[in-house]
């Protein structure tokens, strides 16, 4: 069961980690203007990293959040779409390792699940 809990972990990080990597790698911190700037690309870069982790716990959410609130909805649409302004032309490339890693994230998940049914055919 360890192996399937490794393959697990690889398979988030695989859908986490590329995406993470491209905003930080193509945010310009060196050639902004002031801390305030930086501060900005910062907040949105994990603006935009907790997005794609919020994506991915999406499920837990639903079950802890059966209907949310309005206010709920409108300040998460603030700011993903102020996160999404100060980066716009970079989300392409972001969405894009996003894509990939998810995509190679499925080897690990479908070996997973192959132990875990392994593991319980063996149960009965």
């Amino acid at each position: 069961m360890i192996r399937y809990w490794i393959l697990r972990f690889l398979g988030h990080a695989l859908s986490i980690v590329p995406a993470v990597i491209e905003t930080v790698a193509i945010l310009p911190y060196g050639e902004t203007g002031g801390v305030l700037d930086r501060l900005r690309l910062t907040a949105s870069a994990a603006v935009i990293i907790g997005v794609i982790a919020l994506c991915l716990l999406k499920n837990i959410l639903r079950e802890r959040i059966k209907t949310p609130a309005p206010w709920m909805l409108a300040c998460g649409a603030f700011l993903f779409t102020a996160a999404a302004r100060v980066v716009s032309d970079k989300l392409f490339y972001i969405t894009f390792a996003w894509a990939l890693g998810t995509l190679l994230a499925l080897i690990p998940y479908s070996i997973a699940a192959r132990i875990r049914a392994e593991a319980e055919k063996r149960r009965e």
